[in-house]
């Protein structure tokens, strides 16, 4: 595709990834980071290769229907699990989900072993994290519930979209990265390679969303 014969990796601690673009020790930032507005300002990103969002594990059939955060924040006698410190935690009581429905355990093993106890109602993670635990489980009578609305926090759908990152002044390079990256999503060639990292599903592909759309302010600029 794009003409390049020879790529070098550098192995780079997670929080230095940004400093080393800029300063020149490589060229493109491919570790799938999460493009947020304070990155915006930094980096520019690439169109998103994939999304996480949250999911629900519920008892096969999803006999309480429930399909979104709200749905367990409406009804006062059920109760969610999710894991100690996880960010899901502040999001239910964000969306109305009441302290006292809120049950949490130390990780993901043992939440699934609560549900499967029925001590709660309903476990909440990542999707990623859901779809290996469901697979490492392998308990027929469990289920991620379809479809999942995601919550909405401070107005936006709290999604991750992860992409890859340049420079501000390689923006050319972005465009034939990014057209490249638009053949992969049109062919379905993505949603081939995201499917191959444990716990991602089609559900992770990021559909049409653009670095534009995520970063209307840092990117109105650029042509």
């Amino acid at each position: 595709g794009m003409g390049i014969e020879e790529m070098e990796g550098v192995l780079t601690e997670f929080g230095s990834l940004i400093p080393g673009l800029q300063a020149g020790r490589f060229d493109i930032i491919t570790a799938g980071m999460y493009v947020n507005p304070d990155r915006c300002e930094q980096v520019l990103f690439a169109d998103p290769e994939y999304k996480i969002g949250e999911a629900l594990v519920v008892p096969a059939g999803n006999p309480l229907d429930l399909h979104s955060y709200e749905d367990i924040a409406a009804n006062p006698e059920l109760t969610i699990g999710t894991g100690a410190g996880y960010l899901e935690n502040d999001m239910l009581l964000t969306v109305g989900v009441a302290e006292d429905q809120i049950v949490t355990f130390p990780d993901d093993p043992s939440g699934m072993a609560g549900l499967q106890a029925g001590q709660i109602d309903a476990w909440t993670g990542t999707r990623p994290t859901l779809v290996k635990l469901l697979q490492v489980t392998d308990d027929p009578n469990f289920e991620l519930a379809d479809p999942f609305d995601q919550p909405v926090i401070d107005g936006e759908e709290a999604i991750n979209f992860g992409a890859a990152a340049f420079r501000y002044d390689d923006e050319d390079f972005r465009q034939a990265f990014n057209q490249g990256l638009q053949k992969l999503k049109d062919d379905g060639t993505l949603v081939e390679i995201i499917s191959q990292f444990e716990g991602f599903d089609a559900g992770a592909d990021p559909g049409d969303v653009t670095a534009e759309t995520l970063c209307p302010d840092a990117y109105s600029d650029i042509k």
